[in-house]
């Protein structure tokens, strides 16, 4: 099958999949800009926002893969709809096993600020447990530096980059939420690569590394500013404070 955009409303679509499945739940889905790369979904990872949905599916057991066994994976398709108001806008994902159109499970979300423009077919990723810790973070950068700081003081927790273009000469000064895996992995000293959005940055061991250590949300989709990138190596340091 080939995946293209659909001109189904949320509601639509919505309804063509309560009629489908058996069960349904609460569910969010991660997207993110990625450097003018292939865009895609974060694969391998438990946690995520925008946009936030349902995630219908027959079987509960069909949402769980094996992280140890290097042929456990589900596929997934990704597509949006056009020529909608609004407030109908819609992002949905198929997950399949190995049929490509034999979907054990499927998400679908309001977008209304147009986050998905794009299509994914045949993917992979893997349904894994949700265990993550959150805090509020507070992000500033004063409009004559380019270093940003990320302060998350309930866990005594810093984190410090620099943009690698300050020509705008844009202050930021905004709260969030810092979702982390495990507390350890923001030790002191340790390094992260930083792939900056409009409203979250995601903290990465290496470039490339699906599993990430920590991820801040802002309240506003373009708080962040427009300083969308990635770094090449890992440069954003962590500290104790």
């Amino acid at each position: 099958m080939t995946v293209t955009t659909t001109t189904e409303t949320f509601t639509d679509i919505f309804t063509r999949l309560a009629k489908k499945y058996k069960n349904y739940a609460p569910a969010a889905a991660l997207f993110y800009w990625d450097n003018g790369a292939t865009h895609g979904v974060v694969d391998n990872v438990a946690w995520g926002k925008d946009p936030e949905g349902t995630l219908f599916f027959n079987d509960i057991k069909d949402l769980d893969n094996d992280p140890t066994d290097d042929d456990d994976w589900s596929h997934y398709n990704v597509y949006y709809n056009t020529g909608v108001e609004a407030s109908q806008q819609a992002v949905v994902v198929q997950f399949y096993a190995d049929t490509q159109g034999s979907f054990f499970a499927e998400f679908v979300g309001k977008d209304p600020s147009r986050a998905v423009t794009y299509t994914l077919e045949a993917r992979k990723g893997r349904f894994l447990p949700l265990n993550s810790g959150g805090a509020s973070a507070h992000v500033k950068k004063k409009s004559s530096e380019s270093k940003v700081t990320v302060k998350i003081a309930a866990i005594g927790k810093q984190v410090t980059f620099n943009v690698p273009n300050n020509s705008a000469a844009q202050d930021i000064d905004v709260w969030g939420n810092l979702t982390f895996k495990k507390l350890s992995d923001l030790k002191s000293g340790t390094l992260s690569v930083v792939n900056y959005n409009d409203d979250r940055i995601l903290f990465y061991p290496t470039n490339g590394q699906q599993a990430m250590h920590a991820i801040t949300t802002a309240a506003d989709a373009t708080a962040l500013g427009a300083f969308n990138f990635v770094t090449s190596s890992a440069t954003a340091t962590w500290k104790d404070i």
